[in-house]
């Protein structure tokens, strides 16, 4: 059938249904769910489908497709580098040149050379061209299929990229029929139709492991089984519950068959835990043999024995964000029984980090780190060191303040200075910056760490109840007290205002509800750095505070700061 205007249009849309994807990562400043090498394989699958398209003589938008193909998958490799591995736009623009000056170079002598065995009969190069474009296509989404089969759940890929895609494998299948007299082109048809199958299992197999689950959860929160069928909530729990978007990084266990939040994405999960493992092994480097300075002003010594203990944890830290499943700390999303409203992650005594949907949100949220406020990233390391190195939250303060107000001995048992000096290593930040950012010692230990405590351990400037006030262990039964964040100054534009003062009225305010009953197991709360259940327009303004870059309870609330 030969129906250019059809096959025209059909191609274009091909293209253009592909391309949504690029405009879906810059909007939101991730590229979750993509590998590079994927990319990269179809960037170099567009070089012989184009090659076999144009010595074909298929039609025009058949034959500009492949390079749009090309452009746009190296395009989003550039993103991959960029959003994932931290590049520069720069560095990711030049290291992309070259391979799309050799691809263009590639393509064009191939097109000559069929051009000149198309008259003497040769047809085998072109057929080597379907075939390769179709094998590299095909490779790049193979490689969720074992990971599917291994983990039994998809991860690692936007379900919205593999619908976008498959559609644009479908108008361009139909272009192919539409673009001339029949017979109808059975390479062209082979190339499009191999990538829409896969892709088509790639979906089936998200619906079965991950859709189907979620609905089963949902129906049960709206009236399901559990109260169809007389079920009581304990033996619902003892069901099988796939952690379809959860991740556990330690052998599978009972405690960790918990209520999966929907928003606790597994996709997420695995690019904080690959934050956190690249900045863990960077800050590790720096501090067995980096120069000393930045390691005095956050730690307050940097002698032979403080470098290896920290670089120690840093590499424990890496080792544990890097096990993807097998290590001995678990990632869980149990929103039911441990978060509340302003919670965003903690450390329960069992080894398991637990994430709320506040943490989510900050992923979400595009909120940028920089010297002095955390990403995920930076979060998901203050956690770990919790988990891996028995750290803690001294004095209860957060933040480069809180920091500069500890002790040379206390600054290498805070959670809170580990994340920060690896997101300063991240950000190159200067002894200055920081400086300005509240790192100062003034009143507290000087930068050569001679080990004199700042005034009731809490830097210059910064002001929390008593530390008295604050428990050494939980009523038996109940919920542990902690001490409200408060206002450093030079909060961020956006951030309300405070006194930093908690008096003891607003204390006895403090809700228990607010905390849930009786998991003393907890180790640490980590609030979410820029965002809260409620909306920021509707969220009154006394209702947020911040403390070192967190967001966390107002004064009065309360929040769960315990180490069993």
């Amino acid at each position: 059938m030969d129906v250019p205007v059809a096959a025209n249009t059909l191609g274009i849309l091909g293209a253009v249904c592909w391309s949504i994807q690029i405009v879906v990562n810059a909007r939101r400043h991730h590229a979750t769910g993509l590998q590079p090498s994927m990319m990269m394989l179809w960037a170099w699958a567009g070089v012989p489908l184009g090659v076999y398209n144009i010595s074909e003589g298929f039609n025009v938008a058949l034959r500009v497709q492949p390079q749009i193909l090309t452009a746009l998958s190296l395009v989003t490799w550039v993103q991959c580098r960029h959003y994932q591995r931290k590049w520069t736009v720069k560095k990711s623009l030049l290291a992309a040149a070259p391979i799309a000056l050799a691809m263009a170079g590639t393509q064009a002598g191939l097109i000559l050379a069929l051009r000149a065995l198309r008259p003497l009969g040769v047809r085998w190069p072109a057929t080597l061209m379907a075939v390769l474009s179709a094998a590299l296509l095909a490779a790049g989404v193979l490689r969720h299929y074992w990971d599917i089969y291994t983990h039994r759940t998809v991860r690692g890929v936007s379900f919205l990229f593999v619908g976008i895609d498959a559609a644009g494998d479908v108008f361009s299948l139909a272009s192919v029929f539409f673009q001339g007299p029949p017979p109808v082109d059975v390479l062209g048809v082979v190339i499009y139709a191999t990538e829409l199958l896969l892709w088509m299992g790639v979906l089936g197999a998200g619906g079965w492991y991950n859709l189907r689950p979620w609905v089963r959860r949902k129906g049960w929160l709206k009236g399901g089984r559990a109260d169809q069928e007389g079920v009581s909530a304990e033996e619902e729990e003892e069901e099988e519950v796939p952690l379809d978007q959860s991740l556990s990084t330690g052998p599978a266990t009972h405690h960790a068959r918990g209520v999966v939040h929907p928003t606790c994405n597994r996709t997420l999960i695995e690019q904080a835990t690959h934050g956190c493992a690249q900045l863990a092994r960077t800050a590790a480097k720096q501090a067995a043999s980096g120069p000393t300075d930045l390691l005095r002003l956050f730690f307050k010594s940097a002698d032979a024995a403080t470098r290896a203990n920290i670089s120690r944890t840093y590499d424990a830290i890496a080792d544990e964000c890097a096990a993807g499943g097998t290590g001995a700390v678990s990632l869980s999303c149990d929103s039911r029984h441990y978060c509340g409203p302003h919670t965003a992650e903690f450390t329960r005594a069992n080894s398991t980090i637990n994430l709320c949907p506040n943490y989510f949100m900050v992923m979400r949220g595009e909120k940028v780190s920089d010297c002095e406020w955390l990403g995920y990233e930076g979060f998901m390391i203050h956690e770990m060191s919790h988990a891996v190195a028995d750290t803690e939250d001294i004095g209860y303060t957060y933040g480069l303040r809180g920091i500069a107000g500890l002790s040379r001995q206390e600054n290498v048992r805070h959670a809170d200075t580990f994340a920060h000096f690896a997101n300063a290593i991240a950000h190159k930040c200067a002894i200055d910056v920081l400086k300005a950012k509240g790192l100062v010692h003034a009143g507290g230990e000087n930068a050569e760490g001679d080990g004199r405590p700042a005034k009731d351990g809490v830097a210059t400037g910064q002001e929390t109840r008593p530390t008295e006030a604050v428990p050494e262990e939980a009523p038996e039964g109940g919920t542990p007290e902690a001490t409200p964040a408060v206002v450093p100054d030079g909060a961020p534009e956006g951030t309300p205002e405070s006194t930093g003062k908690v008096t003891p009225s607003e204390a006895q305010e403090a809700s228990p509800q607010e905390t849930p009953e009786g998991h003393p197991e907890a180790t640490s709360v980590v609030a979410a750095g820029g965002t809260s259940d409620e909306p920021p327009d509707e969220r009154p303004a006394e209702t947020s505070t911040r403390s070192g870059g967190r967001q966390m309870c107002k004064p009065g609330r309360r929040s769960v700061r315990k180490h069993s």
